[in-house]
């Protein structure tokens, strides 16, 4: 009688044994198998973003230049800072609205700036040719002589941001990196 009641608890505890890991071992599989659709649909998503890299870059529509200044802070945040680089030359080259191409130009010149290419930075300022933008213009011209210890340049950058049309805080800042040199 006791051998059968600990036969009975035994099986008993062996069936349970063997329920639950039939329950683990199918959310295993069940995670393993989302694990693996989410990598699929990753995989899916960064081949349309890879194509639509290659479009926009061989794009000669001056509309997508829009789509690739939308585009820059996503490439910019994931630290793939050429892709960002050659993808605002491409915009900068094929727009026709000056001042996008203004917009466009300003911002490749501060990825510039980050990538210690300071030549560059300057040349891609140069092709800002509106007066609205001269104040920004030349605060950034002023920041890349003082990196590269222009002070005089620097200087030279500032006071024409002070004899800009730029806003009254753009000047005040001018006038204090000024002294700061």
């Amino acid at each position: 009688m006791k051998n059968k009641k600990y036969i009975i608890i035994t099986i008993i505890v062996i069936l349970i044994i063997a329920f639950i890991s039939f329950e683990k071992i199918q959310k295993i599989n069940e995670n393993k198998k989302l694990k693996e659709e989410n990598i699929e649909i990753k995989n899916q998503k960064d081949k349309k973003e890879k194509k639509l890299l290659e479009y926009m870059l061989k794009s000669k529509n001056s509309d997508i230049s829009i789509l690739i200044v939308d585009k820059i802070p996503k490439y910019i945040s994931t630290n793939d800072i050429k892709t960002a680089e050659d993808l605002l030359i491409h915009a900068s080259e094929i727009t026709t609205d000056e001042n996008l191409k203004n917009i466009i130009n300003f911002r490749l010149a501060k990825i510039q700036i980050e990538e210690k290419k300071t030549d560059k930075a300057l040349m891609s300022l140069e092709k800002i040719k509106s007066l609205e933008w001269i104040g920004i213009k030349e605060n950034l011209k002023g920041d890349i002589f003082k990196l590269r210890n222009e002070n005089d340049k620097s200087i030279e950058s500032f006071k024409k941001v002070i004899q800009s049309n730029a806003e009254i805080k753009l000047k005040e800042i001018a006038k204090i990196k000024i002294n700061e040199i």
